[in-house]
This record gives structure tokens, sequence and C-alpha cells, in this order.
């Protein structure tokens, strides 16, 4: 009866120690209450008893361990090791549901006393190595050191705040100080009084420390020092713990132990603290949180218990033997034991250790030199990939490792196989330096399509014949390596065919990388960032190797009902015959015009941002343009992002929305996969884009070669930009300098031509101050949320672009040629605070307008007024043909009906468009309100399905209409 008292007892104790740990940090409602009243005197009481508990058991450790362990070095492995495990394997449950950084919870639990984290299980692995210490003391100096760690706890509580740093989380030293007071108690027993003396201390030192947290709150000058007596380093406190411990726990009890390191790292790890605030959310109130406290220690409580058919295993009571073994031992039996250890594990250890150098050069090498710029922050490389990128750089080395593994099982040889993954990670390497020199981006898997090639294209002769000859020297030295120093592998059957398995298991689990689901979450809480948008800096974050499998999964579509050679035949012929009727009343050629889509980076005028108030209208020109030509609002499907996306769309005339997630950016993940896409650039013999920045973001060199653009002007291309403006302090070419070069363009090619031109002057970030705020557009009021100075800098660029804008329309206006101008804003700019639930239309809507000059209104073209008010980048295409009168192929009389029936279509504003098998179209009428597919007239419907077969069959199906194509 005893026995189950005192594990009842520990058991009450651990759940105290628990409420403590936990529901403080959750920062409750009664935390906040700091004046001076009756409510924060009961909460200050309330508190200092929870305060006992972690007290209690770290001098109950201490006592306990003292008289129990015997191998106090093993035991303290075994502790921190179980620390680990528990840690990491909470970090990976949790990164499967979560996209949180799991970086953090994983050092912490590493490195629980460097980093401060644990501080209980921490305090117990310092306290073991003090006890050890104490135990060399003779009994007189023994009190001593008992009499001076009392005498510490008092000076840390008369002096506040603490004089030695003991607070919140770093209180590590103190709880070994405690477990040493325990320890030295079980040694001593100098205060062995009757139970009826301690009661009276306990209750003493309980009065007179409620006293004093009654009048703080009234003693206390400015609040801070209120709960000085609810703390675990109060004197006090430790009293009333040392009291409990020796009343309720005496010396033959036995302890549930093992439990305790168990249900520590659960209770201590900070995710758990991040789970519990994540399901609490915004509702703090005190009880909630106490129950939610409660739930989770009886679960942890729980999950140690469980994990005690752990430590039964056959395979982990070994290893505890061999450990308190080795632990025990001689220093020359230990060094034996190590050198016999090292003959074993050498030939993985070096598999590692290959792995992992491998893993680091191969992300060292997609750089240029040392230094490297991320997300406006420079740093070195090598202290990137050390110290952000090390889970990515793990993952990399368990992918190398599995690999060699791979090839062992299949030859049997040890260095053979270390040689093959070798010589391929050193071809793989190379093989992304010489695209990444040619085409700014490294091997992805559409290129093994062309790896006899493409890629052999770009080697030349002396770098492929310097290749070959490492490789030939390689297979010398393998040949000479496995003759002299042979390895004998000794895989089982059982073992090999593991392996076989291993490599292929771990690979094909990038077909889920991209999609919303256990993957996706756990290589984002280990950091990885794909960044479709620009392959080159995505190797730069993730390494190479997990780069191209993050390319692996890109599902494009979902096929449409119905869908075959005979639908698509019969498709083409119904808009054929619609061409047909169109062109009847058209008597213009596009290829015979100067067309110019113009995409504004982040332009949307702000006042129409719910909370946001202006002194003035910043763009007074562009919105007159929008009145008195073709002009509206835009619906966009990005937000602060996304320029690449909207370009695409304005250019193929296909929807962003109908592509499912896994497809961020057609640019980079889909163009220069296809054979042939359908494209504004097919109607002329000359097109160029105009870039006033570095070229190779989103692919672009390679997607307006694919696309037939005749020359791409950017910053170091062969065509140079020319009359080069920058405004005051920003390190962007202004969009003066687009429009300079885009009139170059015009006056240097006298027959039809289309311009892409993409400006740069209004790209964030918006916080550097780069102008000189023009006072009169500043905001007056904004959102909650909202920065007021990035407002202020950006109302500001967007000014200047209205006044460029201006002058270009001027220059275009006199010039003696058909010139139509399609300005449009990509997106707008992440800088406002509004919620996505209630404003989402509103920060995805941005001007736009289509002007035709003087020269081409005298030849036919006419502003367009119906169907304007709202339109989607994918209308442009065949609104332009509309306005200028031009004639029309069938893929254009498609979109022209998709524009003149079907409401503008964008990405949805509210949901999360990452998510797997949701309709992601979210429709708006020319009233602007949101339309539901279902609510479609049955032509409406006919209509929608037939561009989304189109658009399926170019880019995810057989390409049944490409022969119908230009």
């Amino acid at each position: 009866m005893k026995k189950v008292k005192g594990r009842l007892a520990y058991i009450v104790v651990l759940l105290w120690v628990g409420f403590s740990q936990l529901y403080w940090q959750l920062n409750p409602q009664l935390a906040n209450n700091h004046s001076r009243n009756l409510v924060t005197v009961l909460f200050e009481i309330g508190k200092g008893l929870t305060m006992i508990g972690p007290d209690i058991l770290m001098i109950l450790l201490g006592a306990y361990l003292a008289r129990r362990v015997r191998d106090a070095k093993s035991l303290l492995v075994k502790i921190w090791l179980n620390t680990l495990i528990i840690g990491c394997l909470i970090c990976l449950i949790v990164s499967l549901f979560s996209t949180s950084s799991m970086t953090t919870a994983i050092y912490d639990a590493a490195l629980p006393f460097l980093r401060n984290s644990y501080p209980l299980i921490s305090g117990v692995l310092i306290g073991l190595v003090l006890g050890r210490v104490v135990d060399q003391l003779d009994r007189h100096w023994q009190a001593i050191v008992g009499i001076l760690i009392l005498v510490l706890i008092t000076a840390t509580t008369i002096f506040t705040p603490s004089i030695f740093g003991w607070s919140g989380q770093n209180v590590s030293l103190f709880y070994a100080l405690l477990f040493t007071l325990g320890w030295l108690e079980s040694r001593q027993h100098y205060l062995s009084w009757p139970r009826r003396w301690w009661l009276l201390i306990i209750c003493g030192a309980l009065l007179f420390n409620t006293g004093l947290q009654v009048v703080m709150p009234w003693f206390s000058i400015n609040g801070s020092t209120i709960d000085r007596y609810s703390t675990i380093v109060n004197i006090l406190t430790v009293i009333i713990a040392f009291g409990i411990v020796k009343i309720f726990f005496n010396s033959n009890v036995i302890l549930p132990i093992r439990l305790t390191w168990a249900y520590l790292p659960l209770i201590e790890a900070t995710i758990t603290v991040t789970i519990l605030n994540k399901i609490a959310g915004s509702n703090q109130s005190s009880k909630r949180l106490a129950l939610l406290t409660i739930g989770a220690e009886i679960l942890a409580l729980l999950i140690a218990a469980l994990w005690q058919f752990w430590q039964r295993v056959p395979l982990v009571i070994g290893f505890n033997q061999r450990l308190s073994q080795f632990s025990q031992a001689t220093p020359e039996t230990q060094l034996a034991t190590f050198k016999k250890w090292g003959r074993q594990l050498w030939p993985n250890l070096l598999i590692i250790v290959v792995s992992y150098l491998v893993a680091i050069l191969s992300m060292l090498l997609m750089n240029d030199g040392w230094r490297l710029y991320i997300d406006g922050a420079t740093y070195n490389t090598l202290g990137f990939a050390l110290g952000q990128r090390e889970l990515l750089l793990l993952l990399t080395t368990i992918i190398i490792f599995a690999a060699i593994k791979f090839c062992q099982a299949i030859t049997n040889r040890y260095w053979v196989s270390l040689a093959i993954m070798i010589i391929f990670n050193l071809i793989f390497i190379i093989g992304s330096r010489i695209k990444i020199k040619a085409r700014f981006e490294p091997v992805l898997p559409a290129d093994l399509t062309a790896l006899n090639i493409e890629l052999i294209k770009m080697v030349n002769t002396k770098a492929l014949l310097t290749g070959l000859t490492a490789i030939a020297l390689i297979i010398v030295a393998v040949v000479f390596i496995e003759h002299k120093f042979p390895v004998s592998l000794q895989l089982t059957w059982r073992r090999r065919l593991t392996w076989l398995f291993v490599l292929p298991l771990i690979l094909a689990t990038s077909f889920f990388w991209n999609q919303q689901g256990p993957f996706n979450h756990f290589l984002t809480s280990i950091g990885n960032q794909p960044t479709f948008y620009s392959q080159l800096d995505g190797a730069r974050r993730n390494g190479p190797t997990i780069q191209f499998l993050n390319n692996v999964d890109t599902e494009v579509m979902q096929q449409p009902t119905g869908y075959s050679a005979t639908t698509m035949q019969r498709l083409v012929k119904r808009y054929q015959a619609r061409a047909q009727q169109i062109n009847r009343h058209r008597t213009q050629q596009l290829g015979k015009q100067t067309i110019i889509f113009n995409l504004s980076e982040s332009f949307a005028n702000p006042q129409r941002v719910p909370g946001v108030r202006l002194a003035q209208n910043p763009v007074p020109y562009i919105t007159r343009m929008k009145h008195q030509t073709t002009g509206g609002l835009m619906l966009s499907s990005g937000y602060g992002g996304g320029t690449a996306n909207m370009e695409y769309m304005t250019l193929t005339g296909f929807s962003f929305s109908n592509f499912l997630p896994t497809l961020a950016v057609p640019y980079t993940q889909l163009v220069t996969k296809l054979v042939k896409e359908p494209t504004i650039v097919d109607n002329f013999h000359h097109a160029v884009a105009i870039h006033p920045y570095q070229g190779v973001f989103y692919n672009r060199i390679a997607v307006y070669k694919k696309f037939g653009f005749t020359k791409f002007l950017y910053l170091g291309s062969k065509y140079p930009i020319k009359h080069q403006y920058k405004i005051e302090r920003s390190p962007y070419l202004s969009d003066k300098t687009a429009y300079a070069n885009a009139l170059d363009q015009i006056h240097e090619y006298h027959g039809g031509q289309f311009i892409n031109l993409i400006t740069m002057q209004n790209h964030l970030p918006f916080d550097q101050h780069y102008y000189n705020n023009l006072t009169r557009y500043q905001a007056k009021a904004v959102s909650n949320g909202t920065d007021p100075d990035s407002l202020n800098d950006y109302v500001t660029g967007i000014h200047y672009t209205d006044g460029y804008v201006k002058q270009f329309i001027q220059q275009v206006d006199r010039i003696k040629r058909p010139i139509t101008v399609v300005f449009y804003g990509d997106h707008l700019p992440g800088i406002y605070g509004n919620s996505m639930a209630t404003d989402g239309q509103v920060l995805h809507e941005t001007d736009y307008f289509i002007y035709s000059n003087r020269y081409a209104r005298q030849h036919g073209a006419r502003n367009l007024r119906t169907n304007a008010h709202f339109v989607d980048p994918n209308d442009f295409m065949a609104m332009v043909a509309k306005q200028t009168n031009s004639r029309i192929d069938w893929y254009q009389a498609l979109l022209t009906r998709v524009y003149k029936d079907l409401p503008a279509v964008a990405v949805n504003f509210n949901q999360d468009s990452n998510q797997q098998n949701v309709d992601r179209n979210e429709f708006v009428n020319q009233q602007g309100k949101v339309v539901k597919k279902t609510d479609f007239t049955k032509k409406q419907k006919r209509l929608w399905h037939d561009y989304q077969l189109v658009q399926y069959d170019v880019t995810a199906g057989h390409h049944y209409v490409l022969r119908y194509l230009k």
C-alpha cells in the first residue's frame, strides 16, 4: 500500500510540475492583471503554489538518485539520448501537420543546456555531475556546500531581479543546485527532524510567503516586481518544497523514475507550447487554458507510460547494457572498445562523411562567390549553408547515403559504390554549373529528356575531355583500391533488399512534395523553399538535389471530362467557323500593327483599399485614361507577387486559376517542357521583350526564346538597356527608362511588332525610404496593420509612374503608325494589413487601360464600351484584337467568346490557393460581384468547358490542337 501511495504521490508531483511548466507559458488572462486589487493577490498566491512543484521534483530526484544510481555517467547519457529522441519525434510528428519551422526545436532537444531549453532535464544532467563531485568531499565540506546553496538562493530572493539571471527558461543552474541539495540531504541526513516540525516549518513558510504576496502589489512601484515571491527561485518556496519531500517521500519509497525521463521532455519541448497556443487560438480564457493544460499533462503521462514499452525492446536493452558496461570499464578497456567500434563502423562513417561533404559542396557550388544575397540580407555562403540550411543538408546527406547503399546492394562492392555516387554527383554538380552559366538555372527533371543534346551542347570540348579524364582516373583508382584495400560488406539478402527499396521510396515521395499534405508540411518545416520563380535561387537555398526533386511533382491540370482527340477536333472546327464569322466584319491584322503589353510592377491605386485614405489621387492621368479609353479593373491572381504568372496569362490567354497548385510558376515549371503554346507573338514576325532589370528571374530568357521573341533587352544582355534613369535613392531603373527603350524599339523597326514591356520601378521593398515623399499624396489614414511609411513610399513611386505613362502616351500619339498599348498592374504590393477573408477581392484588383493612338483610331480602332469594367489578364489578347478590328484565328475566337460571355476569373481570393482538388476559380461579373460556376447558364458552362479542354490539351494533354495553331 505504501508503494502505491508513493507512486501516486510522485505522479501528482509530475502533474504539478507539468501545470507549472505549461500553463504560465500560455499567457492566460490572469497573468496580465497587475492592478492593486484582490484579483491580483489571489493570482499571485495561486501562481506561487504552482511554483512549488518543480522545486519538489528536483529535490526529490536528487535525493532518490543519490541512493539508487551507481553509474551516473551512463544515466546522464541515457537521459540526454531519451530527450533528443523524444524531442525529434515530436518535431517529426508535428511537421507532418504543420509548416512551422522545426530547426530551433530540434536544436533545443539536442543541446538543452547550451540553449537554455528543457531546464528541468538540464538541471538533472548538471546535478548528476555536481552530485558525483560533492561525493568526493568529506562530510564537513558537504555541509558547507549545502549551506552555500541555501545562501545563494536566499540572495536571489532578496535581490530582484535575480542577480544570477534566474528567470524564465534560464533556471537550469538553479534546478541543478536544488538537485544537489537533495543529493546532499540523502548523503548527510542533517535535517532529520520529526514530521510535525517539518509541518510547522511548511505552514510558517507558506503563511509568511502568502503575506508577502498579499502586500507586493502595493509595494511594487511599477508592477515589475509583483511576482517576486511567486517564483521557483524564492527561498520560501524551496523551504516548502524541501519540507514536503521530507514528509511525504521517505528513503525507502520506490518511484516510477523512468516515467520522468519521457514525461519531462514532452512537457518541456518548446514545440509543445506552440501546439497548445495554436489550439487555444485567440481565446486566452484562464479556465479554458487550465483545462487545456491538464489535458496536455494527462496525454503526456499516457505517452510516457507507453514509452516504457520502447525501453523493453531487446535492441534498447542491449544498448543500455553495453553503455553501462562501457561506462564502468577502465580507461584501457574503453579505448579498446572504441577501437573495436571504429573497425566495425568506419565504412558507414566514411559514407556519411562523404555524403555530407558532397551535400555541402553541391550547395556551395551553386554560388559564384562567398557572398550570398537572400531575402534582403547578405550571408557568407558557407555560413548560410551550415547555419541556416542544416536540416536540408541533413536530408540531402540521407538521400546520398541511401543512394550509395543502393549501389552496394546491387554491386556488393564498397569502393565501386562510393565511386559511382561521387562520379554521379560530380556530373550533376558540374552540369548544374554549366547550365547556370548558360541559362541561370540548375539541372532540372525536364533536362533529362535532352541530356544527350542540349546539356552536351553547353559543354566545350576541353571541359568534356577534362571530365572524362577525371572519371577515367577515378575508375582506375577504384580498381586499385578494391584490389589493395577490399572491404567486406557482408550484406545479407534481407539487408540488400531493404536498401534496394529505401532509395526508391525516398525518391518516390517527391511526387507529392508540392501537394498539401504531410510531405509538403515536413519539407516546409525543415526550411525547404522551392522558389519556382527563380530555380537558381532555389538551388542556392536548398541545394541542387532538393531543388531537382522539388520540380518532380508538377502535375499541371486536372483532365476535363470528355477529353479525347475527337472532342478536340470538333471543338477546333466549331471555333474555326466562329472565327470566320467574326472576321467578316474585321479588316485589320495584328501583325501589321505595333501592340505593346505594358506590365507595370505592383501598380494599383491604394484609394480602393478599405481603410486607406490619401490626401489626393496619386495617379490622376491613368485614372482619366481608364474612363476615356477601354479601361477598368483587372483581377490579379496574385497579391504581393506573381508577376510572371500575370505575364504568362496575357501572352498565352490561358488562366492560371485552371492549373493545379503544384504548378506554382508556369514560366519555370511548364513552358520550356512543352512543344508549343499559342501566344500573341504568333501573330508577329518581330517581337521584343524589355525588362530593365536582371533577365534571369522566372526563366524569362528561355521562355521568351520558346515563345518566339526576336530580342530580349535586359541588364547584361547583348541588347543593352539604354537611357538608364533612377529616382532619388531607388536602386531600380525608373519607368522612364522602360518607356524610353520601348520608344527606341518602335523607331528602330518600322513594320508591325509586338513589345512586351515589364517595368521594375515599383518593386518591393517599400520600407527603405527610397523617395522624398510627396506630401500632397500622403496617406491621411491607413487600414489596421498597414505601415503608413511604406504606403507613402509606394504612393510616391506610382505617382512618378503616372507622369511617365502620360509622357509615353503623348509620344506614342505623335507616331504615324497604328500603336495600341495595354497598360496593367500585375498585383497589389504586399503592404496592406487588410484581411483576405473580408477584403480579398479588392486586394486582387489592379488598374488597366487599352489605348490606341490617333493613327490607329483613324484606321478603325475603337474603344470597347462593354465587358470592360472587370477583366482578367487572359482577356487582353482578345480585347486588343477587337479594339483594333483585327482578324483572328480559331483560338482567339475562343478567347473572344470567353471574354465576351463569361465573367472575369482569377485564383480564389479567400481560400488557400494551395489546396489540392479545390476549384481555384473565382468569377466576378461586370458589376464586381462574385459569381458561382453553378449559376452559369448552360451555354456559359459549355464555353468554360471548351476553354479548359484547350488549355489542358496544350499544357498537359496529348496536344491534339497543336497542328491547328500557327
